[in-house]
């Protein structure tokens, strides 16, 4: 049985429209992240072994703060990877942007 692992920080975005890699030493099985500068969330839900059907990567599910809207992104949203995550362009979209972020396995 694997252990609860959470992490939380945040990242600030190196460069316009460039993805962030975030090193966490787990492969998370949920991800959120919100652009504090527009307020959206993203979130990846990825159960792993035995669990319910995972999303691909670079998908998210994205909660517009303005409308209330919630959309799939089905590209340049997140990514796992074996010791952390990958936020793609879709939030990680102008130099200098705070993303906060948190990771559970």
């Amino acid at each position: 049985m694997l252990g609860q692992n959470v992490k939380c920080g945040v990242a600030t975005v190196a460069a316009n429209a460039t993805a962030q890699s975030v090193e966490v030493g787990f492969q998370p099985s949920y991800i959120k992240c919100q652009n504090i500068t527009d307020i959206d969330i993203y979130e990846h839900h990825n159960p792993g072994p035995g669990g319910a059907s995972a999303m691909a990567d670079g998908y998210a599910v994205k909660t517009t703060a303005s409308t209330g809207v919630v959309t799939v992104e089905t590209s340049n949203g997140i990514t796992p990877t074996a010791n952390g995550f990958t936020m793609g362009t879709a939030i990680c979209t102008t130099k200098d942007e705070l993303v906060y972020w948190i990771a559970v396995r």
